[in-house]
């Protein structure tokens, strides 16, 4: 069993499979047995454009009968179909119906990343290196609240810059956090990261149902 997951970035391909297998465990055993195939669509408007067809090509395929469902996650912040100015839940809601009119079947789901996947690793200020935990700690509290225009990637480079002299890098510095994070924390105080996993969760419930 797996699901299809396309995503906008390296860094969400490399980080995410495992992540979301084991946020998956923890609310159900039998998610061990579930595997994530990611696939970077390089930018979230290659990805609303693509995403039609390369799903249709899944769906349609070889190996249809293993997948779940095609998802396809994009983070809130950045998609200009996600109006500013509302609040994230219309946002959210008006991006999800959107992303659905794009590609209009029972096995497609879209998700997003309240703003950024980068809030679920804010959450977690224990993985980050010792000289900028402290200042992490305010912001680990409602991550997915973080002002979506100085949105959680912002606030980690302005850190890492004052305290590390260095920019944060998504990709290299994303890649090692993520293996580290404690789903509990994650999902804890990230309530849309938490919804999603229930999705998938029941997804897979089912698909083994079948």
């Amino acid at each position: 069993m797996k699901f299809i997951l396309f995503v906008e970035g390296e860094t969400e391909r490399k980080a995410l499979p495992e992540f979301l297998s084991r946020c998956i465990t923890l609310r159900f055993s039998e998610g061990k047995h579930v595997r994530f195939e990611a696939i970077d669509l390089k930018g979230w408007a290659n990805l609303h454009k693509e995403v039609a067809q390369r799903s249709r090509d899944y769906i349609e395929g070889p190996e249809k009968d293993k997948i779940i469902a095609i998802i396809s996650l994009l983070d809130l912040y950045g998609p200009d179909f996600c109006p500013e100015g509302e609040s994230i839940a219309t946002r959210y809601e008006l991006g999800v119906e959107h992303m659905k009119r794009s590609m209009d079947d029972k096995k497609y789901r879209h998700f997003f990343a309240v703003h950024e996947t980068e809030a679920w690793l804010l959450s977690d200020p224990r993985i980050f290196p010792q000289k900028v935990q402290e200042a992490l700690k305010p912001l680990s509290k409602n991550p997915e609240k973080i002002n979506s225009g100085h949105p959680p990637a912002k606030q980690l480079n302005t850190i890492y810059r004052s305290k590390l002299n260095r920019s944060y890098n998504k990709v290299t510095d994303g890649a090692n956090l993520f293996p580290q994070l404690d789903a509990k924390i994650a999902l804890d105080a990230c309530p849309y990261l938490n919804q999603m996993i229930e999705g998938l969760v029941n997804l897979v419930k089912a698909h083994k149902g079948k």
